[in-house]
């Protein structure tokens, strides 16, 4: 039963499909046939076809329209299609015209020039639109518009504590990269206590909007006294919670002597868990935070101080998380004595939950990687001539920012800004790999080189490798072999030219290959000095490398990989040097910023980048110790001039010996070094 009725379902779904191909076929024949019939008219007439669909208004009486008119709706049923739609298509058909798209539309013309806008709102970012209506002479209305559709919205500006320079932005990225790398290695979050103090004002309203009726006067905000009442209090806080706070008398900040107090007490106050493993102190570079009474007491207690850029609240926990919530919490409140705000901040501490300090501490890993991506995004951008989509889909793909670089790269400045850019070779950047990254306190040295120049080769032997192997352990190495080399990219190739040859750039290729082989990480420092200043590859592979890696090394550094590596490398370089050629080759960065006195005294400068724990063990000052000796020899010299005694009266002599030397001791890994000079002057005098 259950089949037969499927199968008369199926018959009857069939036996629908085919009416309606049947009616379809129709519809297609009776059109033909219009067609073919309203050009035999108007060939038979001897009209142009242009005459034949010269308007509508013709074509309502065409027997030909009617007639296609009853067939569809006889056929699919009646109102399907209006009369007025079969003599508009039959009009579009008559002149051979089948497209279903319409035809562009002129539209009025903008009286706004786009250009000009972006322009001036560039030259002026504060502009108001009653002030780019007189400049461009357009209606407020149309301004409006057209800013909106260019996506541009008014925020207030933000202030902030410092404008900062081209150094301490390096600074951040320095910290930033050095403590994200040391978080990937090292589970060090929940041994970090951070403090800082904040002012609490007894008056805590603030003027703001308020809703009321239209015509009803504003309420009335009190202004804030000149000298407000206010109390200090320092927190110190981990991932678990508050630790301790402290308040200060009204209207006293914090000293030396006052932290010193607190973190002797902190000693005693500190989580389990936090003690047995080490606080690490995060702190900001206030006055009573770095003196050096606060630094001895931290060093005394061996406390690691955690490295904070200078002007960088947005990377310490206190200010971006615990006093932004205390800020919301106080609002608008007032206080009469100082027991009143103390009372408060119990309740504020009281009422967050452990989970409200883990964030807080958790953040700074977002913190750090966004501190690098803010300069990450301008090195990816430089040296690229692709297309702005192809750059911002690289350079920053899900980045919130990504709309508004495209709405920039339409514009005049965007435009100049890119052509800049795009004089710039595009080189696939591939990691170089850093040496001895694994320490927690490492300073960061890159190395700028060229494989045959005569400085590089000096400044390598002189200056580096000593320190290498008496500091190695605590450098964070990046060595760049490309110099002042030139690479373009030509059929999926590179085309390298350097300073001192081909061989050079064959030579660089080589220390690129030999940086990018992990299976030579360790060896790299010395492999690197071997090349340095050799003939050629094939020489510098024979004389530095081993079965099986000889042939391998030398057939990369003459291959596509070897040039790309060391474009990869230059990539790299402009990375640093903003886009713009080494000024000299060599060149040494030290946590990212170029040091040319580091070319004179690496070891100094390594030194004065240190921690003070690790430079008072590794980076002792040299003793010097001067000796001064006056002896009177009388008997011993008779003997030696073989004078008698008996006659000494004959020949007085007076005899003045003068004895200097001079003492070096350094002290090295491996023992004491001594250097003795001696010197001897003698004087005879007689009568």
């Amino acid at each position: 039963m259950a089949m037969a009725m499927a199968m008369a379902m199926a018959i009857t779904m069939a036996m629908a499909m085919a009416m309606a191909i049947t009616m379809a076929m129709a519809m297609a024949m009776a059109m033909a046939m219009a067609i073919a019939m309203a050009k035999s008219k108007a060939k038979a007439e001897n009209k142009p076809k242009a005459y034949a669909m010269s308007s509508s208004f013709d074509l309502l009486g065409c027997p030909e329209s009617s007639a296609i008119f009853e067939i569809i709706n006889e056929n699919e049923g009646k109102n399907v299609v209006s009369y007025s739609t079969v003599t508009r298509w039959f009009a579009k058909f008559r002149v051979d015209d089948e497209k279903l798209e319409d035809k562009p539309r002129a539209g009025r013309p903008s009286k706004l020039d786009k250009d000009a806008l972006r322009c001036k709102i560039e030259d002026d970012p504060h502009i108001t639109i009653r002030e780019l209506e007189d400049l461009l002479n357009c209606g407020k209305s149309t301004i409006g518009d057209h800013l909106k559709a260019m996506g541009m919205v008014k925020k207030l500006d933000k202030w902030v504590p410092h404008n900062l320079t081209d150094l301490q932005k390096a600074k951040r990225r320095c910290a930033s990269e050095k403590l994200l790398q040391r978080c990937k290695n090292e589970e060090f979050l929940d041994r970090i206590v951070t403090i800082d103090e904040k002012w609490i004002s007894f008056n805590n309203t603030r003027r703001s909007t308020s809703w009321c009726k239209r015509g009803e006067a504003p309420k009335h905000v009190p202004k804030p006294e000149l000298h407000e009442k206010k109390l200090m209090v320092t927190v110190w806080w981990c991932s678990s919670g508050v630790i301790q706070y402290d308040f200060m008398k009204p209207g006293q900040s914090i000293t030396a002597d006052t932290y010193c107090a607190q973190i002797d007490k902190l000693r005693h106050n500190l989580p389990t868990m936090v003690r047995r493993r080490g606080p690490i102190i995060l702190q900001d570079n206030a006055r009573p935070h770095a003196a050096k009474k606060t630094v001895a007491k931290f060093r005394e207690l061996g406390y690691e101080v955690l490295e904070h850029p200078p002007y960088s609240p947005d990377l310490a926990p206190t200010d971006f998380h615990l006093f932004k919530h205390l800020s919301s919490f106080l609002n608008g409140r007032i206080f009469k004595t100082p027991d009143d705000a103390k009372n408060a901040f119990k309740n504020f501490i009281n009422s967050r939950y452990p989970e409200f300090y883990n964030r807080g501490i958790k953040k700074l890993v977002n913190r750090w990687q966004d501190c690098i991506d803010s300069d990450d995004i301008l090195n990816c951008i430089h040296g690229l001539r692709w297309k702005p989509d192809d750059v911002a889909e690289r350079c920053f793909p899900s980045h919130p920012s990504k709309d508004e670089f495209l709405q920039c790269s339409e514009s005049k400045k965007g435009r100049q800004l890119l052509a800049e850019a795009g004089e710039r070779t595009p080189t696939p950047l591939v990691e170089v790999p850093l040496i001895h990254r694994d320490a927690s306190e490492v300073v960061n040295v890159t190395l700028f080189i060229e494989a045959q120049c005569s400085d590089t080769t000096k400044f390598l032997f002189e200056q580096f490798l000593p320190v290498w192997h008496k500091l190695g352990q605590h450098i964070a190495l990046e060595i760049l072999p490309y110099g002042k080399v030139t690479c373009q990219q030509v059929r999926g190739d590179y085309k390298c030219t350097c300073q001192h040859g081909e061989d050079e750039c064959e030579l660089d290729s080589l220390a690129n290959c030999i940086l990018n082989n992990p299976k030579l990480k360790h060896l790299v420092v010395p492999l690197i000095i071997c090349i340095q200043g050799t003939a050629n590859v094939k020489a510098a592979a024979k004389k530095c490398l081993r079965y099986p890696f000889m042939n391998a090394m030398a057939r990369c550094a003459t291959s596509n990989e070897g040039r790309t590596l060391l474009a990869a490398a230059g990539n790299r370089t402009y990375h640093y040097t903003r886009g713009n050629d080494l000024l000299e080759v060599p060149t040494v960065a030290i946590n990212g910023i170029p040091n040319d006195y580091a070319l004179r005294n690496l070891e100094d400068t390594v030194c004065s980048n240190m921690n003070s724990v690790q430079r008072e063990e590794l980076c002792q000052p040299e003793l010097k110790i001067e000796l001064e000796l006056e002896l009177e020899l009388e008997s011993e010299l008779n003997s030696v001039l073989r004078l008698d005694p008996k006659k000494e009266s004959e020949l007085p002599l007076e005899l003045e010996l003068e004895l200097k030397f001079e003492l070096e001791c350094k002290s090295e890994p491996e023992g004491q070094n001594l250097n003795l000079s001696l010197s001897l002057s003698l004087s005879l005098r007689g009568a």
